[in-house]
C-alpha cells in the first residue's frame, strides 16, 4: 500500500516538472517585463535562471528521467514482492501489461495533465509562484548537468566537424529553445516585442468568448428588407465604409442575412435576391470554435446572440484574426480609434475603446464587468440610461463628460482623475 502511494506521488512529481518546463516557456516569451521587477533574493534567483536558461532545462530534463526512473523500478518491485502474478502462466502478458500502465500513466501525468494545467492557468503562471521547487531541483540536478555539459564538451572538442559547429548549445535545449533564442538574438526591440505579443494572444485566444471580440449591437450597421430602396443601400456602404451591410427584417433582431457591396451592382432591379445567409452564434462561444467554424463552412460574418435569441453584435473572421495579429487595417478601415492624453490626470477616449485596453494603457482602474465591454458601455451601465450630451457621469475618482454622441451610441468622452 505504501509502495502504491509512492508510486503515485512520484509520477504527479514528474508531471510538476514537466510543468515547470512549461513555465520555462511562458519566461523565456515574457523575460523582459520579469526581468525588471526588482532586485531582491527572489528576483536575483530568477534572473539567474533567465542568464542559464540550458542548465535550467537541463537540471529539469534530467530530474523527469531520474523521477521516472525511480517510478520504473518501484512498480516493477512492487509486482515482484507482493503479488503472484508473475508466477502464473501469463507473466509475459502480465509484464507487458505493466509496461503499458505505466507508460499511460507517465504520459497522463507527464504530458496531458500540465498542458491541460498550462492552457487554463497560463494567465495566472509564474516562476514566483512555483519558484522554491524549482530551485531545490535546479540545485539538485545543475551538478550533474554541469558535468554532462563538460563531458559534451571535450568531447566536441575531439571531433574533427568541430571546426563546422558555430556553437555548442548548452545540454538540455530542444530545438525550439535554440531556434527561439537565435530568433531573439537576431532581432530588434521591436521585433521580439511584437512577437512574445503575438505569442501573448495566441495563449490568451484559447479563453476568449466572442463577446470579446464581436461588434456590439449600437455599432451595427443594416438595413430592412422591407422598407431600404436602391438608394439608401448605397448611402450605407458609403458612409460606413463597409464591404457587407447586415439586412433584417421588422428590426435588428430578426436578421435575414447580409448583401456585399460588390453583388449589389449585379441586379440592382431585386438586390433583395442578392442577400446571403449568415450564421447565427451564442456569446459564450469560444472564439477558437466559432474561427474554426467560419472556416470549414467559407463564411465571414456570423451574428451574436444572447440567451434569448436576441442580437447582440456581429463578428467576421477579420475581427477573430485581429485577437492574435492585433488591428488589420483595410481601406475600409478607420485610421483609428480615437485616444489622447492631454496630461497626467486629463483623457479623451472614444466611447467604443474598452476598457480592459483603457486600464492596460493609462491604469485607471475602471471596472471590469461581463455587463459591459467599452467605455461607452461602462458609462450607460453606472448612469443606468442613455446619457445626454454634454452630461457629466462621477464614479469614485473619476469624472466623464460627454463631448460628443450620435442618436444610438457615445462617440467621445473626456475622463479626469480628482485629487
Amino acid at each position: 500500500m505504501i509502495v502504491s502511494v509512492v508510486c503515485i506521488l512520484i509520477s504527479l512529481l514528474v508531471g510538476f516538472l514537466l510543468t515547470l518546463q512549461q513555465v520555462h516557456f511562458a519566461i523565456v516569451v515574457d523575460s523582459k517585463s520579469e526581468n525588471e521587477r526588482g532586485t531582491s533574493i527572489r528576483d536575483s534567483i530568477i534572473k539567474g535562471f533567465y542568464r542559464k536558461p540550458g542548465q535550467f532545462l537541463g537540471a529539469t530534463a534530467l530530474a523527469k528521467l531520474f523521477f521516472f526512473t525511480v517510478f520504473v523500478v518501484v512498480s516493477f518491485n512492487f509486482v515482484f514482492t507482493e503479488t503472484v502474478l508473475l508466477q502464473s502462466p501469463f507473466r509475459w502478458l502480465t509484464i507487458a501489461g505493466l509496461i503499458l500502465v505505466a507508460s499511460l500513466l507517465y504520459l497522463f501525468c507527464c504530458e496531458f495533465l500540465p498542458r491541460l494545467f498550462y492552457n487554463y492557468e497560463s494567465k495566472h503562471l509564474s516562476i514566483r509562484k512555483l519558484l522554491v521547487p524549482i530551485t531545490l531541483v535546479y540545485v539538485f540536478f545543475y551538478p550533474w548537468v554541469s558535468l554532462f555539459s563538460h563531458i559534451g564538451h571535450l568531447l566536441s572538442m575531439r571531433s574533427s566537424d568541430r571546426n563546422k559547429m558555430k556553437t555548442m548549445p548548452d545540454w538540455g535545449e530542444s530545438s525550439f529553445d535554440i531556434l527561439l533564442k537565435e530568433r531573439l538574438e537576431s532581432s530588434s526591440d521591436s521585433e521580439m516585442e511584437t512577437e512574445r505579443q503575438i505569442i501573448r494572444n495566441v495563449i490568451d485566444f484559447s479563453s476568449t468568448r466572442v463577446k470579446d471580440s464581436m461588434v456590439p449591437r449600437t455599432e451595427i450597421v443594416s438595413v430592412n428588407l422591407e422598407t431600404a430602396t436602391l438608394n439608401e443601400l448605397k448611402e450605407k456602404f458609403s458612409e460606413s465604409g463597409h464591404s457587407r451591410i447586415l439586412v433584417f427584417k421588422e428590426d435588428i433582431d430578426h436578421v435575414v442575412g447580409y448583401i456585399h457591396s460588390l453583388e449589389m451592382f449585379q441586379n440592382q432591379n431585386n438586390w433583395q435576391e442578392q442577400i446571403k445567409e449568415v450564421p447565427f452564434v451564442p456569446e459564450t462561444m469560444a472564439a477558437h470554435d466559432l474561427m474554426k467554424d467560419l472556416m470549414q463552412k467559407q463564411k465571414n460574418l456570423a451574428v451574436v446572440v444572447d440567451e434569448f435569441g436576441g442580437t447582440v453584435g456581429i463578428i467576421s473572421l477579420e475581427d477573430l484574426v485581429e485577437e492574435i495579429f492585433g488591428e488589420i487595417e483595410d481601406e475600409h478601415d478607420k485610421k483609428s480609434i480615437i485616444e489622447r492624453k492631454i496630461n497626467d490626470k486629463e483623457y479623451i477616449f472614444a466611447g467604443r475603446m474598452e476598457i480592459d485596453y483603457i486600464n492596460e494603457q493609462y491604469n485607471l482602474d475602471l471596472p471590469v464587468s461581463e455587463d459591459y465591454l467599452t467605455l461607452a458601455g461602462y458609462l450607460i451601465y453606472v448612469n443606468e440610461r442613455f446619457p445626454k450630451l454634454n452630461q457629466v457621469i462621477t464614479v469614485n475618482n473619476l469624472s466623464f463628460t460627454i463631448l460628443k454622441m450620435s442618436p444610438t451610441k457615445v462617440e467621445l468622452v473626456k475622463v479626469v482623475v480628482n485629487a
